[in-house]
C-alpha cells in the first residue's frame, strides 16, 4: 500500500472538528478537551483579536497538535476559505463548534443600527452561514454545536439587542436540526452563562449574589459539554438548547 493510499485512509478515519472562536479560555478548553478525545482540531483564530499565544499549534495531553487557521473577518469569502482549508489539509470535517459573536450590553437607545448589523452578523448570519457550507462537507452522521450565551432568558434592560441575536441562534438550530435530520446530522446550542473569562470579568461585579450557586461557571464546564455534543453518544439529541449557568436564568 502506498503512502497517497495510506494518507486517504488515515483522513477518512479520524474525526475532524473545526472550531470557530468566540472567548480565547472558553476556545482553548474546548480544543484541549477536544483533542484530548482524540480529534484532529483545526481552531479558526480571527487575526483583530489574536494574541501572542495564539500564534502557535496547541500541544495537548494526547500530543496531537492542533491546526490553527488565522482569518481576517473583514475579508469576503474567508468562511469557505476556512472550510476548504480544513478539508484539503485534514479531511471532511465530522463536526463544527460555533462560538458565536462577541459579548456586550447595551440599552437599546445606545445601539446604533450599524452596531445591531455588527450583532446580527457575529450571531445569527455567520452561525447560518458555516452551518449551510460546512454541512456540504460534512460526513453523514456529523455534529453541529454552537455555543451562545443565556441572554435569552436575561430581563436585564441593557440586554435587549443581545437577546434577540441569541434567541434566532436557538431559534434557527431547531429549524436546522430538522433540515439535516435526514442525513443523521444532529444540530445543539449550548446557552453559557456567567462565565470566568477574560471577556467576562468587566461585567462579573455586576453578577454578585445573581447566581444561585453562587459561583460562575468555568471554561472546562463548558468543554466538557462541548465534547458531549460533538461525540457518539450524543446521536439522538438534536435541536436542543442546553442552559449551563449556574442558576441565573431561574
Amino acid at each position: 500500500m502506498n503512502h497517497a493510499t495510506d494518507e486517504r485512509e488515515n483522513r477518512t478515519a479520524r474525526r475532524v472538528v473545526l472550531v470557530f472562536g468566540g472567548s480565547r479560555s472558553v476556545d482553548a478548553a474546548i480544543v484541549d478537551r477536544l483533542a484530548g478525545e482524540g480529534f484532529a482540531v483545526a481552531r479558526v483564530c480571527i487575526a483583530r483579536r489574536s494574541r501572542g499565544h495564539e500564534q502557535h499549534s496547541y500541544n495537548t495531553a494526547s500530543n496531537e497538535a492542533v491546526t490553527i487557521i488565522e482569518v481576517d473577518d473583514t475579508q469576503g469569502g474567508w468562511i469557505p476559505d476556512v472550510i476548504a482549508r480544513t478539508v484539503t489539509q485534514l479531511g471532511p470535517p465530522h463536526a463544527v463548534v460555533i462560538h458565536a459573536g462577541l459579548l456586550q450590553f447595551a440599552s437599546s437607545a445606545a445601539v446604533k443600527l450599524d452596531d445591531l448589523e455588527l450583532r446580527l452578523g457575529s450571531h445569527v448570519h455567520r452561525v447560518y452561514e458555516v452551518i449551510q457550507r460546512v454541512a456540504t462537507h460534512m460526513h453523514d452522521g456529523g455534529r453541529i454545536v454552537t455555543v451562545a450565551a443565556s441572554a435569552t432568558e436575561w430581563n436585564g434592560a441593557t440586554a435587549a439587542v443581545l437577546s434577540m441575536a441569541r434567541a434566532a441562534v436557538a431559534a434557527l438550530v431547531k429549524g436546522l436540526a430538522l433540515d439535516l435530520a435526514a442525513r443523521r446530522i444532529v444540530v445543539n446550542n449550548i446557552q453559557p452563562g456567567p462565565i470566568d473569562t477574560d471577556m467576562a470579568s468587566e461585567y462579573a461585579p455586576h453578577l454578585d449574589g445573581r447566581i444561585p450557586l453562587g459561583w460562575v461557571g468555568k471554561p472546562h464546564e463548558i468543554a466538557s459539554l462541548v465534547a458531549y455534543l460533538a461525540g457518539e453518544a450524543s446521536g439522538s439529541m438534536t435541536g436542543a438548547s442546553i442552559t449551563i449557568d449556574g442558576g441565573f436564568a431561574l
